[in-house]
């Protein structure tokens, strides 16, 4: 029986690299493979690349740190979801994009590892190092640090929300959720968030929770609302406004501890690949609209 769930988890692993693959070539343009960087992490090597912006003006500058889905940047295939767009807002904003590299384990694929102590340690450790390594090689002043997550990677950016709110101020999660039951989700400040997700979504699915218990015992996933409304519980807010139009359902929460905010954006009849745009406006810069309006409460860190 554990093989069988050991199995299962790793074709869950692998059904979310293959359908991130597919539809990353078959949709998306890219710029450019951007240069990779190494730290070690207790004794282990660990990768990342980077957008740094050439000649910005804005001091200091900002960092989002994107965690990729299921391959998680596997093999040097250092391409993200409209990579030109997020380069080009970068430059012009100001922004350092940081892409770090999950954990390798069969095959070249790498992931992102939840709610198992002393692994997913190891890779909050690595996104420590990675900032650390990027500030002192660039001798740059740091401003606000965000994270931008998809599927996998969003289900990392709640470990990031949950174990590293001293050092980001805010995140931006596309496609995942997080465990019913957090091992450890006790932050050191509130981080804004930011929630979208298809209502159609076949892989992580809106309306279901689910047991993820084959691969490193994660436990119990949470389906979307119970996501949303466990941070509105955490960050105690108490006021909310919703906007509905043909595609979206938006609500915001807002009046909420520290100043967080919560919003989601439900795309109606939507599945698991990353949107271009929501309601007319490019995902990246929506995405760092929210992120750029959350920050700026959590001085150098």
């Amino acid at each position: 029986m554990a093989k069988i769930l050991k199995f299962s988890g790793i074709c869950f692993l692998l059904g979310i690299s293959v359908v991130a693959a597919w539809w990353s070539y078959a949709y998306y343009k890219y710029s450019q493979y951007l240069p990779e960087h190494t730290v070690y992490v207790e004794s282990h090597q660990r990768s990342y690349n980077l957008f740094f912006p050439e000649n910005s003006s804005k001091k200091p500058l900002d960092i989002v740190v994107y965690f990729a889905g299921g391959s998680a940047g596997s093999d040097g295939a250092w391409l993200i979801p409209q990579q030109q767009l997020w380069e080009e807002l970068a430059a012009k904003e100001g922004i350092i994009i940081a892409i770090p590299q999950g954990k390798i384990f069969f095959d070249n694929e790498s992931a992102w590892q939840l709610n198992t102590d002393s692994e997913t340690m190891q890779d909050i450790n690595f996104i420590d190092a990675m900032l650390e390594d990027i500030r002192v090689k660039n001798e740059f002043e740091f401003g606000d640090v965000y994270g931008v997550g998809y599927s996998l990677g969003s289900m990392f950016s709640y470990e990031i929300a949950c174990q590293m709110s001293g050092k980001f101020a805010a995140i931006a999660s596309f496609a995942g959720t997080m465990p019913v039951r957090p091992k450890t989700c006790d932050p050191e400040k509130n981080v804004s968030i930011m929630h979208i997700h298809g209502m159609d979504d076949p892989i992580i699915q809106y309306h279901k929770s689910w047991d993820w218990k084959a691969w490193n015992s994660v436990g119990t996933m949470r389906d979307i609302p119970s996501l949303i409304e466990y941070w509105i519980e955490k960050f105690n807010c108490t006021d909310s406004d919703q906007k509905t139009t043909e595609s979206t359902v938006h609500t915001a929460y807002f009046n909420c501890d520290q100043y967080a905010k919560v919003e989601h954006y439900a795309l109606t009849a939507w599945d698991h690949e990353w949107p271009k745009n929501i309601n007319g406006t490019s995902t990246p810069l929506l995405i760092w609209r929210f992120l750029n309006q959350s920050g700026k409460r959590i001085t150098n860190k």
